[in-house]
C-alpha cells in the first residue's frame, strides 16, 4: 500500500514538474525566468524538508503510541530486544490479540495514508502557491521594470518638452528676426527708390549748374569785356578830359593873350591894320589843334 502511494505521489510530482516547465516556458517580456526559478529553488527546499520531517515525526509518534505494534514494524529497536519481544508475544498473546493488533495496524496504516494524502494536498497547495508566487514575482519584476521604463520615458518626455519650449523660443526669435529683416529690406527698397529719385534730381541739378556755370562764365566774360571796355573808355575819357582841360587852359591863355592884345591894340594908335594883328592869333590856334 505504501509503495503504491509512493508511486502515485511520484506521478503527481511529474504533473507538477510539467506544470512548472510550462510556466517556465512563458515568455514574459523584459524578465529572466530561469534566474528567478533558480532563486526560488532553495525556498522550495526549505518548505519541503520541514514538511517531510514533520510527516516522519508524526508517523513515528503514532507508531510509538500504539503499544500493540508488531516488532517487525519498529526499525528503531535493536535485534536482541526484537527477539525477546517475539518470544514474549508468542508466549503471552493469544490469537484474538493478534487479530486486534492487526486491526490496529490497519487503522494506523489508514491514518498514515490519510496523513500522507493531507501532506500531498498541502504540498500541491504549496507548489501551486509557489508557482503563483513565482508568477507574481515575475509580474512584480516586470511591473518594476515597466515602472522604471515609465520613469525614464517621463524624464525623456520632460526633456523633450523643454527642448520643444526652447525650440519654440528660438522659432519666435527667428520670426522676429525675419520680420525685422523684412522691415529693413522694405526700408532699403524705399531708400533705393528715394536714392534713385535723388540721383535724378542731382543729375538735373548738375545739368542746371553746368548751364548756369556756363551762363555765369559767359556773363563774367561779358562783364570782363565790359570792364575792359569801361577801362578803355575811362582812359579815353581821361585822355579826352586832359585834352579838354589842356585846350581850356590854352583857350584861357589865348583869351588872356587876346585880352592883352586887345588892350595893347586899344592902347595903340591904330597904327597897324586889324587883319594883320589877327593873323598871328589864328596861326597859334591852328598849331595847338
Amino acid at each position: 500500500m505504501l509503495r503504491s502511494k509512493k508511486l502515485s505521489y511520484g506521478v503527481d510530482h511529474s504533473k507538477i514538474d510539467w506544470t512548472l516547465e510550462t510556466t517556465k516556458q512563458i515568455d514574459y517580456p523584459m524578465a529572466n525566468t530561469s534566474s528567478k526559478t533558480g532563486n526560488f529553488e532553495p525556498m522550495f527546499l526549505k518548505v519541503g524538508i520541514p514538511l517531510a520531517l514533520s510527516a516522519a515525526g508524526g508517523i513515528c509518534g503514532i507508531m510509538m503510541a500504539k503499544g500493540s505494534f508488531p516488532s517487525s514494524l519498529n526499525p528503531f529497536k535493536p535485534r536482541s530486544k526484537i527477539m525477546k519481544n517475539e518470544n514474549f508475544h508468542s508466549s503471552s498473546i493469544s490469537l484474538e490479540e493478534e487479530k486486534t493488533s492487526q486491526l490496529n495496524v490497519e487503522e494506523v496504516i489508514l491514518s498514515l495514508k490519510g496523513r500522507v494524502e493531507d501532506l500531498e494536498r498541502k504540498e500541491l497547495d504549496i507548489e501551486r502557491q509557489f508557482v503563483w508566487y513565482q508568477n507574481l514575482k515575475e509580474r512584480e519584476a516586470l511591473l518594476v521594470e515597466l515602472r522604471n521604463t515609465l520613469v525614464l520615458d517621463m524624464a525623456h518626455i520632460n526633456f523633450l518638452e523643454r527642448e520643444i519650449l526652447l525650440m519654440e523660443e528660438e522659432n519666435k526669435r527667428f520670426e522676429n528676426l525675419v520680420t525685422e529683416y523684412l522691415g529693413v529690406s522694405e526700408q532699403l527698397e524705399g531708400q533705393k527708390t528715394e536714392n534713385k529719385l535723388l540721383e535724378r534730381e542731382v543729375k538735373r541739378l548738375k545739368k542746371r549748374l553746368k548751364e548756369q556755370s556756363k551762363m555765369i562764365r559767359e556773363k563774367n566774360l561779358k562783364i570782363e569785356d565790359s570792364k575792359s571796355q569801361l577801362w578803355r573808355n575811362n582812359e579815353e575819357m581821361e585822355t579826352k578830359k586832359k585834352i579838354i582841360e589842356r585846350l581850356g587852359n590854352e583857350v584861357n591863355e589865348l583869351k588872356m593873350q587876346m585880352g592883352r592884345q586887345l588892350e595893347e591894340e586899344k592902347n595903340q594908335d591904330l597904327s597897324t591894320p586889324k587883319v594883320s594883328s589877327f593873323l598871328p592869333f589864328c596861326t597859334q590856334f591852328s598849331s595847338t589843334l
